[in-house]
């Protein structure tokens, strides 16, 4: 591993953490806090699994699109309807939570939002 793509990944790290810590003060249950942790946590493998590696700080609707488009139906065995709603709970979630600390530009939300009532059953019909 390179040195970049070793320091986009331990900040990848952080932000997984801050965001499990975030549901957990939502008032999730565990199970939920860590099954939506975990997906996070795919996705940033996602971001570092080609160059140019990106940090999830950095993520916007083209990373969404591509990872449910095309990485997670082809590399993820599990993937199915429920996982792909699944996916769709956690980037509302995360973009939510990015947002509220600045880390994220509010209009990304809003391009989310977009993006799913547009692409949604595309994405289902992907894995089944």
């Amino acid at each position: 591993m390179s040195d970049t793509e070793n320091i986009i990944r331990e900040e990848n790290k952080q932000l997984v953490v801050g965001f499990n810590d975030y549901l957990k003060k939502c008032g999730l249950s565990t199970k939920t806090v860590k099954s939506q942790s975990l997906a996070l946590d795919f996705f940033t493998e996602y971001l570092v699994y080609y160059e140019p590696y990106k940090k999830l700080s950095e993520t916007d609707i083209s990373d969404v699109r591509g990872f449910l488009n095309d990485f997670f139906p082809r590399k993820a065995l599990w993937a199915n309807e429920t996982s792909v709603k699944e996916y769709i709970t956690v980037f509302k979630k995360c973009f939510k939570w990015l947002i509220s600390t600045k880390i994220m530009a509010e209009d990304e939300y809003q391009m989310l939002l977009d993006e799913i009532k547009e692409s949604k059953e595309e994405w289902l019909n992907l894995v089944t």
